[in-house]
């Protein structure tokens, strides 16, 4: 949604004749939905926390662009709200989704692990009390948590 917002916005005449930072506002745009897409499929969930790091970069560095482009008065300033939001919006879920790696590294014990490595959706982690709690096998989001779905391994 982000990257779609901000090539609508980029056709404006007003940016369209300021081809740098159009440009620059679709190639961070695409750099953020690139990050995350080559984060989950890298070799470990350190790499994706990495990878999810560049990701709130890029997403910050379109919300930069768009402080330039209200400046410059060629948005107005409910164009610029609703894209500043929009990533905002993108640096908060990759934040948390971080948190979630590193709490769930910390329960497994270690970070190198494959993102997508477990043929199970849910897996067992250990509690401080010593009991068992089922988890999401990519994310480590509590199985609790997740609306919708089951705590019963798949088929």
């Amino acid at each position: 949604m982000l990257t779609g917002q901000v090539y609508r916005l980029v056709r404006l005449p007003a940016l369209r004749n300021d081809h740098g930072l159009a440009d620059q506002m679709r190639r961070a745009s695409v750099s953020t939905m690139n990050n995350i897409a080559e984060g989950f499929d890298s070799s470990s969930r350190n790499e994706f926390k990495r990878f999810l790091r560049y990701a709130i970069r890029s997403a910050s560095e379109i919300q930069s662009c768009l402080y330039v482009a209200l400046d410059e008065k060629c948005i107005d300033r409910a164009t610029f709200q609703s894209v500043y939001d929009q990533a905002q919006k993108v640096r908060q879920l990759c934040s948390g989704l971080v948190r979630r790696l590193t709490a769930y590294s910390k329960a497994v014990g270690g970070g190198e692990g494959r993102v997508n490595e477990s043929p199970m959706y849910y897996t067992q982690l250990k509690t401080p009390d010593g009991g068992a709690r089922r988890a999401h096998g990519r994310t480590g989001i509590l199985a609790h948590e997740l609306p919708g779905f089951s705590t019963e391994p798949r088929a």
